[in-house]
């Protein structure tokens, strides 16, 4: 009876220990993950206009442990990431705006200063007030369309992109002429106003850097379970260091820096927002000798 007392003693004693050894080791490393938690979270609050590394530590083991600390470290990239995107979102759509803003109160205060004097430069600047005011609105307009193109839910039918893609040909405002090369009754499953969003920009900006005398042509293909469509022009073409940046908002190519080509550089950050929504892949080839191709990979 002494032996088996001692013995249950001797074995409550190992498994108290043993049971305090393993809860330390799934404890500790989790006390520290939240212990960091709290740290990052008040230097962030403390620091909210400084760049910090936003990452936890990681601890190898238990295996689950470090699995959620990963978990956490892979959304708060995702965060970090899309606060840096707003971020210079906010500092170039200021940007763009403070520009026009400036010269448009610079003509004001010149017809208020000389225009009583000089009546000739009213009209002049009433004519570049209203550029520019033009500008202005269709700027803030893209930005609403892009604000619209992260948040609006898709619906998605069944959408002959033939007919589409022939409706869009014969109505669009642009000088070139617009040709189509493809079957009829292509169908495919997307949401047809996203769509036809997408074919219009990408016209516009190929009709923006295109002659007068040259087509666009529309083009469909169907290959290994996917819809291939291309938008072809004969335009200036672009640069290979420019294909890494087109779709940025705010970029433009050197070339197209003046003011006689409009835009706002937002249109091809819509037409990607939009694609990767509904998962529609954009590559942008060179049409040789001259010209550019941009090539959607739609899912039937």
């Amino acid at each position: 009876l002494y032996t088996l007392l001692i013995i249950i003693c001797l074995v409550l004693i190992f498994g108290v220990w043993l049971i305090w050894q393993l809860s330390q080791r799934l404890t500790t490393p989790l006390s520290y993950l939240s212990s960091a938690t709290e740290k990052k979270v008040s230097l962030k609050i403390k620091q909210s206009n400084q760049r910090m590394e936003d990452r936890l530590p990681e601890p190898t083991s238990p295996t689950e442990v470090n699995e959620l600390a990963v978990s956490f470290n892979q959304l708060l990239d995702v965060i970090s990431e899309k606060e840096v995107r707003e971020k210079q979102f906010v500092s170039d759509a200021s940007h763009e705006l403070k520009t026009p803003i400036a010269a448009i109160n610079g003509h004001l205060k010149l017809i208020k200063r000389r225009g009583r004097e000089h009546p000739e430069i009213i009209e002049n600047s009433f004519d570049y007030i209203s550029n520019e005011t033009r500008r202005m609105q269709h700027l803030v307009q893209n930005l609403l369309d892009l604000s619209h193109a992260e948040r609006d839910e898709l619906n998605i039918t069944k959408i002959n992109l033939s007919e589409l893609l022939v409706e869009i040909s014969k109505n669009v405002p642009f000088p070139q002429k617009i040709k189509t090369k493809f079957s009829s009754n292509i169908y495919i499953k997307a949401d047809l106003d996203q769509i036809h969003e997408i074919i219009l920009a990408i016209l516009e900006n190929s009709s923006k850097y295109s002659p007068l005398d040259c087509p666009i042509i529309l083009n469909i293909e169907q290959n290994s379970g996917k819809t291939i469509m291309r938008i072809i022009d004969f335009g200036k073409g672009i640069s290979a260091n420019d294909k890494k940046h087109i779709f940025e908002r705010f970029y433009r190519a050197d070339a197209s820096r003046s003011n006689s080509i409009p835009g706002s550089g937002l249109g091809l950050s819509i037409v990607k927002e939009l694609a990767n929504r509904q998962h529609i892949k954009i590559n942008v080839l060179d049409n040789y000798p001259r010209g550019t191709i941009f090539e959607l990979s739609l899912p039937r």
